[in-house]
Order: C-alpha cells, then structure tokens, then sequence
C-alpha cells in the first residue's frame, strides 16, 4: 500500500504545520498491512512522527521535513527514555526512511535556544533501513539506533557544521 501525505491533508508551504498529516498516513499505511508513506517534492513542517512497523517512509526527489521550533511539539521518545527524535520507533519491526529528500530541524546555530532535538531515533526495532536521504542540522545526535538488530543504512548523508554534539551515527547495544 502506498500514501501520500497530501491526501491526509499536508501542505508544502513550510509554514503549515504537518504532523497529524504525517502521522494519520503512517497509520493508514500500517493499518492496510504495510507499505509506503510518501512525502513529496515540498517544504513541510512537523512536530514528532512515529514510524510503525512495516512502514516506510519515502522522501520523495525535492522533499523537506522540517522539524518545528516549537519544542513542545517534539514529544520524548518514552517516559522513561527522555530523548526527543523528530523521527522515532520504538518497538517495531520492518522500518525505513529511504529516498532522496531532506530532513532539517533548523537548529543551525541557535539550537540551544530551540531544543536539542534529534533527527532520527530508533529503539527495541528489528529490521531497520535508512537509504539515500540526507539528515542536517539536529540540536543534539543525527540519529540514535539502541538496541535494535538488523539494521542497514546505505547513502546517507550528514550535514552537522554547526552543531555542538552533532554525532552522526551513534549506536547502543
């Protein structure tokens, strides 16, 4: 099953707040069994997104996921884990954010004023992919993979330069 996040209501202006969009495609994805959740070309902005298992999420040519300022809008990973990922899964299993889009959380430079916010987090996840996609400027780690197995990233690419602990791949257990 493939769907886009326009049809859940998205808007590319990078204005207009696009999490519910993004996380209601996700779960249509889920629902019907599996498949994609494709974001297009476009500038869309975002609080937290959860990826379930057997989701994956396309970052289509020309898209941008910006995480918003709003650190209220970027939930911790699990009470008692006290990250806080744009992107997340915990516990699941057949995962991925592949294609050739961007990730930015607009911490460039002032990072500490908006949060340390991660761009990507994984947790307790079992077949994990990340493939082509560039991840940049994060408040604090690019990605955080703990405790998962089978985990495959190709091609991605990392832009940290203005970042204080902008790790680019850090991995526990």
């Amino acid at each position: 099953m493939q769907y886009s996040i326009l049809e859940f209501g998205a808007i590319a202006d990078g204005k207009t707040l696009c999490t519910d969009a993004l996380n209601k495609t996700i779960q249509a994805v889920a629902e019907a069994g599996g498949g994609y959740a494709v974001v297009p070309a476009g500038r869309f902005l975002t609080g937290s997104v959860r990826i379930l298992s057997n989701v994956y999420l396309v970052l289509e040519p020309g898209s941008v996921l910006l995480g918003t300022l709003d650190t209220d809008l970027i939930e911790t990973l699990t009470e008692k884990e006290k990250s806080k990922p744009l992107i997340s899964a915990v516990g699941q299993h057949d995962i991925g954010i592949i294609g050739s889009g961007i990730v930015d959380l607009q911490r460039r430079g002032t990072h500490r004023k908006y949060g340390m916010p991660m761009c990507v987090e994984f947790f307790e996840c079992e077949r994990v992919t990340m493939q082509g996609i560039t991840l940049r400027n994060p408040g604090f780690f690019t990605t955080f993979t703990r405790r998962c197995t089978d985990v495959n990233y190709d091609r991605i690419n990392i832009d940290t330069m203005d970042c204080d602990n902008g790790d680019g791949l850090d991995f526990e257990g």
